[in-house]
């Protein structure tokens, strides 16, 4: 489909992956482990992104702390950004649809469960696409709302925040 959109003529934000050494932080043995995958996903990241740039690519968000970036690309620049040494994958930067199906047992949720985790006397973060306060599951109990929004991966596209901001707090966020 990016491909297809480009050679349309569109622009298209995409997620680029680079080769870097990647072992989810939590499976990783301490602190120094942590820093130094950080360290090597630096080095990758700012690698590819500083050649993609020189070839005229507009460079979006490093994350950091995976081995993706952001990029929007014309039909040249994706395929010159296929050609990269270092880049091992192109997606689209879409939203998608959530599936608790998968994301329950990803986080440990039933091993949580079953030790008796309840998040009684906790304030709990939740990150997510959405979530309906009203909803009697959480029977009142939101303290605060956020939205953060980089329009589209590149800075460039719609903002899912109310009143298209890129950053909310506001109720209703």
């Amino acid at each position: 489909g990016v491909a297809a959109r480009a050679a349309a003529g569109e622009t298209v934000s995409v997620i680029g992956g680079v080769q870097a050494d990647f072992v989810p932080e939590g499976l990783l043995a301490g602190p120094t482990a942590v820093s130094s995958q950080r360290e090597g996903i630096a080095l990758a990241l700012d690698d590819v992104r500083g050649r993609a740039a020189a070839a005229g690519i507009r460079v979006g968000t490093g994350f950091g702390v995976i081995p993706y970036f952001t990029a929007a690309v014309t039909r040249t620049g994706l395929e010159t950004l296929a050609t990269l040494p270092g880049v091992i994958s192109i997606e689209e930067n879409a939203l998608d649809r959530a599936d608790l199906l998968q994301s329950v047992p990803l986080v440990n949720a039933p091993a949580a469960w079953s030790a008796g985790a309840t998040g009684a006397g906790w304030a709990v973060a939740i990150a997510d696409t959405g979530v309906d306060k009203t909803h009697p599951f959480l029977g009142g109990r939101v303290a605060a709302e956020a939205c953060f929004s980089n329009a589209g991966g590149t800075g460039t596209g719609t903002s899912v925040c109310p009143g298209g901001a890129t950053v909310s707090i506001a109720s209703g966020s």
